[in-house]
């Protein structure tokens, strides 16, 4: 049974994008423990490199400078992940 959550969780997290909330230094820490296992590497956005840490206070804050931090990040993956919307929804198009 182990096996089949192993399996069901590794499908929902095996995403074209993938954000990481990173709220301190442990969660880098942890992160990088992450990355050295062999199913890090088999996610697909690992390897298209389409990761992207961000600040997890700033992006669950309600106030004006969060909102401007957010949109700085997503300003900062824009173009990437523009580029990941057209190539999976090209019917848009």
């Amino acid at each position: 049974m182990a096996s089949q959550a192993s399996y069901t969780a590794y499908k929902l997290i095996d995403a074209h994008i993938v954000s990481i909330q990173i709220l301190d230094s442990s969660n880098r820490e942890t992160l990088e423990k992450l990355k050295q296992k062999p199913i890090w590497k088999r996610l697909k956005a690992v390897q298209q490199g389409n990761i992207y840490p961000v600040d997890m206070l700033t992006w669950f804050e309600s106030n004006l400078l969060a909102a401007d931090a957010v949109i700085n990040d997503l300003e900062k993956y824009n173009d990437k992940l523009s580029r990941i919307y057209i190539s999976h929804n090209p019917t848009q198009y």
